[in-house]
């Protein structure tokens, strides 16, 4: 997230301030990854189980040997203000950040803290304008009659023995068309082979601009 370095870009994001366009594709070059391993290590802060955040590091870790991601797991509340905290006093401490609520991604892309990234093998995969996804949200109240009119499920939970909080919620996908017209949903475990036919479908289907 801050600080962008070259650890970070290799795996994922955060640095500079975020850009209006959509960022050019980065390849991650031989270059890139000796620098990487002349830093050594990649900071990484995460409200995901420690299990599945551990995974995620290993993986990394194994495809790019010599570059060592350090796992700072914690709930997201904390993780937040941790964050705030930092950059307030000029402390550069994170590269990748990982929060379980969406609000947190939306203050700090205001506070010009997200990097723009575009790894190469993603960016052959989708065309420029659909690389850079804008979140649109508004007040609770307007939240909430958004979710209620999709009958989608979220509520805030908080823990027992902290002041963290974790958010439950529905995992329906919801497909939209280009006019903003309902489409449909797929129900969680839908699998991968009927997720791409519906996904082709609807797509064939639509008009282009």
């Amino acid at each position: 997230m801050l600080n962008a370095s070259a650890a970070s870009a290799v795996g994922m994001v955060f640095a500079e301030p975020l850009r209006a366009a959509t960022p050019p594709p980065t390849e991650v070059t031989s270059a890139l990854v000796e620098a990487a391993r002349k830093e050594g290590k990649v900071s990484f802060y995460t409200a995901l189980e420690l299990t599945t955040a551990e995974r995620l590091s290993r993986t990394f870790e194994a495809k790019y040997p010599g570059i060592a991601v350090r796992v700072e797991r914690s709930g997201a509340e904390r993780i937040f203000q941790r964050i705030a905290q930092e950059q307030g006093s000029g402390i550069h401490a994170v590269d990748v950040a990982n929060s379980t609520d969406p609000a947190h991604y939306l203050d700090w892309k205001k506070h010009g803290w997200l990097a723009p990234y575009v790894p190469d093998d993603v960016a052959k995969h989708f065309p420029a304008d659909h690389r850079s996804l804008v979140g649109l949200t508004g007040s609770p109240d307007e939240i909430r009659k958004v979710a209620n009119s999709y009958k989608a499920f979220y509520v805030k939970v908080q823990h027992e023995r902290s002041r963290d909080y974790s958010i439950d919620h529905a995992g329906v996908i919801y497909l939209i068309g280009r006019n903003g017209e309902y489409l449909g949903f797929m129900p969680p475990q839908t699998n991968p082979d009927r997720l791409t036919e519906v996904l082709r479908r609807n797509l064939g289907n639509q008009q282009m601009p």
